[in-house]
C-alpha cells in the first residue's frame, strides 16, 4: 500500500521528499480532471479512503485534510 505522499508523488513525476504542506496540486501531473479522478482512485485503493474532496484540495495539507475527513471506501 502507498502512502497519500507516494501517491501524489507518483502522479506529479516529482521525488516523495518534495511533497510538504505547501506542495501545491496545480501542477503538470496533477492539474487535470482526469489526474484528479486517479488520485481519487488511488486514494480509494490505497488508503481505503471515499475522499471526492480529493478533486478540490490545491495543496497537500488540504489534501490530508480531506482524506482524514473522508470515510471509509
Amino acid at each position: 500500500m502507498k502512502s497519500l505522499k507516494e501517491i501524489v508523488a507518483g502522479l506529479a513525476s516529482v521525488p516523495v521528499e518534495e511533497i510538504d504542506a505547501f506542495f501545491a496540486l496545480d501542477r503538470p501531473g496533477l492539474d487535470s480532471s482526469l489526474k484528479r479522478a486517479v488520485l481519487i482512485a488511488s486514494i480509494r485503493k490505497n488508503l481505503g479512503k471515499h475522499c471526492m474532496e480529493a478533486g478540490r484540495a490545491k495543496t497537500f495539507s488540504e489534501l490530508e485534510d480531506a482524506v482524514a475527513k473522508a470515510p471509509p471506501a
